[in-house]
Order: structure tokens, then C-alpha cells, then sequence
């Protein structure tokens, strides 16, 4: 490890780095990618920036808070050839941010950023502890991208985490993706697919509980809050205990003003292999429910009354496909802002916790 130098410095290594492992000319970097960790919290970066590797150049900046007394830094170059033989590389710097917090004080990295081309921060540390930090870099991202399968995972409720994006980035209008929403699209789009006739909607008017079995809690609340935002429910909010883990219940209001549960149950599984654990069940107030199970293979049975059982296509996108996509886009889904809002209007009338009495 080098300690802190200048950027001129910085640039002067990396362009030699990329001379020696691209002898051809090299593409020019599309982007920044800034990540954000923390020391002793695996996270999926590196199997993300591998599917990225040969695909698209770009800067990579990483900073690790860590416990060092002092923050260090070094750089290395990855490249890998395309179809003219031309590098497409990742120039990467890579900090340890100490205790002294020299590394990930924004005047050490962000002159090390490309100009001119679009910088995305990949947010793989406690978003709820970190909120003065947040509003202290928001402005040097173009967007924002957060994984909040693995906030929670690393002890984050999903109303936290809700409640960060929703007050410190989208109310600021900063461009906000999670990749557990992007999770999260087949089964919109099956759910979707439930509803679409006559009957279908008719259905949609008649749900009094909605049952879902997932790995992860985050993306069942994401599930609860887009159903709420489609189908102009009041969110109401958490109903059981905030401490007990495994088991939600959240409650809302129809546009009837009937009362509707969104009941949530853990089930373990493999995170790439979650889409053959998830299940949803839409229970109606009158006949029979309407399911969504998940199967091996990547398909889902769904089974709706009076109409013929279908074997949908079901497949969970891994991480690296899910922030490829994230960027070669510079926009934030329509539809998770408005999914956000259900939350943010309730959290606002609640306060942090969101919890119904």
C-alpha cells in the first residue's frame, strides 16, 4: 500500500498500468463507479464489476472504511480485450479509508474522478448511520444505487432503509436505483399478468390480505408499497413488532378505505436461487385465492380462478446483469418513486419508524 498522493500522481501510474496490460489502443472510460464498503461486510461488488469487466471501460474508485489508524491508497488496471482488440479497462483506485477519515473525505477522491462522463456511487455500507455523510457526497453522484437485500442482511430494516432513500436522495431529486426493486421486476410483471381481464380487474378491488414468502424483507415491503402506489392505498405501515425478524405485517387501506394486511414470512434459499423460494398469495373476500409460487428451473405457477393454471418464466437477474443495466441508464424508475412515496407520505405522518399503534 502507497499512502495518500496527488492525482497527478494517481493518473500518471494508471495510464502506465493500462499501457502494459493494453498495448493496442484502449476504449475510453463511459463512466465513474465510486463504491462505497466497509471492512468485514462481504458484499457483491466484485462478482458485479467481473460480469462488467470487457463490457464497458470506466474508473473505478473504492473506498473501504476500515480500522487503520491512517488511510492508504493504491491503484491497478484490469483490461480485457473486445472484438478489435482494444482494451476495455477498468482503472481502478482502491482506498482504505482509516480512522483518520482522510480517504473518504470528498477532497481526496473527487479530483480523481474522469470529467465529463457520468459517476454513479454503488452504496455497499449502513445507509441509516451514515445520513450526514450521505448529504455530504449526494451532489458528486449523477445517480445513486443502493442494494437494500444487502442493507438487510447487515441489520437494516426495511423502514430505515425506506426512509433514507426517501428523505436524504429522492426528495433532493437525485437519481436513486436499488437493485432489490430491480429484483423484484418478474414478479411485478407476473403479478400483472394476473389482473389483466375483465375478472382480473375486478379481483384487484376485491384483495383483503396479500401473503408473501421471500428471502428478503426489503424487496416484499418494495412489493407491498408498488401494489399500494398501482392501486391507490392508503399505506398505513408496520403492525407488529419492528424488532421481530423473520415476520412483517404491514397494514393499509383500500381506496374503500377497507382494511387490507401485507403479511410477510422469511424463506431461506441461495440469493442468486430466490426466485424458486418466493410466493405470493392474494387472498380475496370472496372465493378462492390467487397464487404466485415459485419453481425450480426459473418458472412460477400461478393459479387464478376460472382461468387455466400457467408455468410462467420466473428468473432472478444477477447482480452483475442488474448494474450493467443500472449503467447504461441515467434515469430512476417511475414507478419506484412512486413506491417510495406511499412510504415517505406515511413515514411522514408517523415519524422514522413508521409503525401503526
Amino acid at each position: 500500500m502507497k499512502a495518500l498522493f496527488s492525482p497527478r500522481e494517481v493518473e500518471r501510474e494508471l495510464q502506465m498500468l493500462q499501457r502494459e496490460l493494453s498495448p493496442a489502443e484502449a476504449r475510453a472510460a463511459l463512466f465513474n463507479l465510486v463504491i462505497f464498503s466497509r471492512e468485514g461486510l462481504s458484499n457483491p461488488s466484485e462478482e458485479a464489476l467481473a460480469h462488467l469487466l470487457g463490457k464497458r471501460a470506466a474508473r473505478i474508485i473504492q473506498i473501504r472504511n476500515c480500522r487503520d489508524s491512517e488511510s492508504t491508497m493504491s491503484v491497478t488496471a484490469r483490461c480485457f480485450p473486445d472484438s478489435e482488440n482494444r482494451g476495455v479497462c477498468f482503472q481502478e483506485i482502491n482506498i482504505q479509508n482509516g480512522r483518520d477519515n482522510a480517504g473518504s473525505a470528498p477532497g481526496t477522491w473527487t479530483p480523481l474522478l474522469l470529467r465529463d462522463i457520468p459517476v454513479y456511487f454503488l452504496w455497499y455500507d449502513r445507509l441509516d448511520g451514515n445520513r450526514e455523510y450521505i448529504r455530504l457526497v449526494r451532489d458528486q453522484a449523477d445517480k445513486f444505487i443502493v442494494d437494500s437485500r444487502w442493507n438487510e442482511k447487515n441489520g437494516e430494516r426495511a423502514e430505515s432503509v425506506s426512509a433514507v432513500l426517501a428523505d436524504e436522495l429522492l426528495a433532493e431529486r437525485q437519481l436513486v436505483s436499488d437493485l432489490a426493486w430491480k429484483r423484484g421486476l418478474p414478479l411485478r410483471r407476473i403479478t400483472a399478468s394476473l389482473f389483466d381481464n375483465g375478472a382480473g380487474v375486478e379481483n384487484l378491488y376485491a384483495i383483503s390480505a396479500v401473503e408473501i414468502q421471500a428471502e428478503c424483507e426489503n424487496e416484499a415491503h418494495l412489493y407491498g408499497l408498488w401494489l399500494s402506489s398501482r392501486l391507490d392505498w392508503h399505506w398505513l405501515g408496520r403492525t407488529n413488532d419492528p424488532t421481530e425478524r423473520g415476520h412483517s405485517v404491514w397494514h393499509a387501506l383500500d381506496r374503500t378505505e377497507a382494511p387490507i394486511d401485507v403479511r410477510f414470512d422469511v424463506c431461506e434459499g441461495e440469493a442468486e436461487q430466490s426466485d424458486r423460494n418466493t410466493s405470493v398469495r392474494f387472498v380475496l373476500r370472496e372465493g378462492d385465492p390467487i397464487t404466485v409460487t415459485g419453481t425450480p428451473g426459473g418458472c412460477a405457477d400461478t393459479i387464478v380462478p376460472g382461468r387455466e393454471d400457467e408455468r410462467q418464466l420466473f428468473l432472478n437477474p444477477r447482480v452483475g446483469e442488474l448494474l450493467l443495466d443500472e449503467v447504461d441508464s441515467m434515469r430512476t424508475d417511475r414507478l419506484y418513486i412512486d413506491a417510495l412515496t406511499q412510504y415517505s407520505r406515511r413515514h411522514d405522518a408517523t415519524g422514522p419508524g413508521g409503525q401503526v399503534s
